[in-house]
């Protein structure tokens, strides 16, 4: 009962969350475009200017995906009444999922992990035990050279 509990309060507060974010868009733009510029031309950071940008274009995919744009808040014209368009639906009665859009959100939010695990993982190779002297003339037997 109080897992059940604890994922409907999570729920919740996942809910507030993107409503807060929906509404706060137009501000956290403006604030992440004037950290880039500040990083790059202040602190002269490239990657840190990079990174802002990419959460910002990650968090802007996101939320254009959840339907949460500027241009839909915007009133449009009563139009004429048209016929309802069937949904497509696949085999197993789930709504279709266009998943390259959905790639296409999520690769900003993981290529920077993939610089910073470049630049400050350790480059020798820690799966290759260390070789001690019988080890050594062992591979040269192998190897017809000894």
């Amino acid at each position: 009962m109080e897992i059940i509990s604890s994922i409907i309060i999570g729920i919740i507060i996942v809910a507030g969350i993107v409503y807060l974010l929906q509404k706060l868009q137009e501000v956290i733009a403006i604030l992440a475009w004037v950290a880039v510029a500040y990083l790059f031309f202040a602190k002269d950071n490239l990657l840190g200017a990079c990174l802002v940008a990419s959460a910002w274009y990650a968090f802007h995919c996101i939320l254009r995906f959840l339907g949460s744009t500027s241009e839909k808040s915007k009133k449009k014209p009563k139009e004429v009444r048209r016929e309802k368009k069937k949904v497509e639906r696949s085999s197993d009665g789930s709504f279709n999922i266009n998943w390259n859009l959905v790639l296409m959100c999520l690769i900003p939010l993981f290529w920077p992990v993939l610089i910073l695990r470049l630049f400050y993982n350790d480059k020798s190779n820690k799966s290759v035990p260390k070789l001690d002297a019988y080890d050594y003339e062992q591979h040269l037997k192998c190897n017809r050279r000894l």
